[in-house]
């Protein structure tokens, strides 16, 4: 089986709006051949990083040479994982501390915008920013309660937003960068029991276009990538099966403006490493 495109992918220099989405056998993309960028000291920030995807591009960062910044609520989460950060990288495995200077975290709310009026970043800059942090709920909108539709709405798209408002303002001053945003294809297909969680992932669907437009013509790179089914602790315990309709995508190769994807069913059970390949 043929695994789609992975994020690395995404750094590509002609790829400069969403032109790709991961979550099926077959990938259509109209991204120019060319020679994916080298990692290699690239300072990355990730949020979401202590599990599921954002954890799994994180690790694939390290090992591609990237100093990797993981964002999250849970600082003992985080520092277990900045841990296997220092595991897998290129350099020299060797056991965190605080004062290690190849890999690190912050920990906070990306929801919250004074976060990011806040924030410092502990290299100094960054090169890739992943928008990875989101949560989800099942249940049908007329069940759902108001304080989680908000928080849905505040973590996957308004985190969003805060993030690439104020990382795309740093990159904009040296006309360099990468964005890659996290959604998922619920966004643009939707899906029973999901309303809240596929309009926020549609807001980052909107988002990316956007800023695709507004970055990309000043260097700045804005991607999206649009999973199917993937097997985290977010998605433990629900159950999904390949043949419901919440989850299939039609056969034929369908257009959203510039977002363009081609499926012959979503991969299901697929991991977040299999994922950030």
């Amino acid at each position: 089986m043929k695994y789609p495109l992975g994020l690395s992918k995404l750094l590509r220099p002609a790829c400069t709006n969403i032109k790709c989405s991961v979550g099926s056998p077959s990938i259509r993309t109209t991204v120019r051949p060319n020679h994916t960028k080298s990692l290699q000291n690239s300072k990355c920030l990730i949020t979401g990083g202590s599990r599921g995807i954002g954890k799994a591009i994180a690790l694939a960062f390290a090992r591609q040479g990237a100093q990797c910044t993981l964002i999250g609520r849970n600082a003992e989460n985080l520092r277990t994982s900045v841990a296997e950060l220092g595991q897998t990288s290129s350099a020299s495995p060797r056991p965190f501390d605080d004062s290690d200077s190849r890999h690190t975290y912050l920990a906070g709310d990306v929801s919250n915008p004074k976060f990011w009026q806040d924030v410092t970043l502990p290299h100094g800059g960054v090169d890739v920013l992943v928008n990875a942090a989101g949560i989800t709920h099942s249940a049908l909108l007329v069940r759902t309660q108001t304080e989680k539709a908000r928080e849905i709405v505040d973590t996957n798209l308004m985190g969003t937003i805060w993030a690439c408002r104020a990382i795309g303002k740093i990159m904009l001053r040296k006309r360099a960068g990468c964005i890659v945003n996290i959604s998922s294809l619920l966004g643009v297909h939707g899906g029973e029991g999901s309303a809240v969680y596929a309009a926020s992932k549609a807001g980052v669907v909107g988002l990316t276009r956007a800023l695709a437009a507004e970055l990309g013509p000043k260097g700045v790179r804005v991607n999206a990538v649009l999973p199917g089914y993937v097997e985290t602790d977010m998605t433990a315990g629900r159950y999904i099966n390949s043949n419901h309709h919440d989850f299939e995508c039609p056969r034929e190769a369908c257009s959203v403006d510039r977002l363009q994807y081609t499926t012959s069913g979503v991969i299901y059970g697929k991991t977040p490493s299999q994922l950030a390949l």
